[in-house]
């Protein structure tokens, strides 16, 4: 999803930079074995970013992102219980 959001906007190389950074992101690896709230926040969290972005020129793509804003709530709350 990052390398998809980066991508058309800044070129191929920042894509793939940007999906590499968070990938190995050592906060990020190591929090998610401690933390099991940080990958689902994190996926919910680029897919709205994506969706918004996406939005802007689409009318179709407001469905998703009001989707993945909503399942990125529901998560941070469910997890938190």
């Amino acid at each position: 999803m990052t390398f998809l959001l980066m991508a058309p906007t800044f070129g191929t190389l920042a894509g793939l930079f940007s999906s590499l950074a968070l990938f190995l992101s050592p906060r990020s690896f190591v929090n998610s074995h401690f933390v099991a709230t940080d990958i689902p926040l994190t996926a919910f969290w680029v897919l709205s970013v994506f969706a918004f972005h996406k939005s802007l020129t689409n009318q179709r793509w407001t469905y998703l992102f009001t989707i993945a804003l909503a399942r990125l709530t529901w998560s941070k709350i469910l997890l938190q219980l």
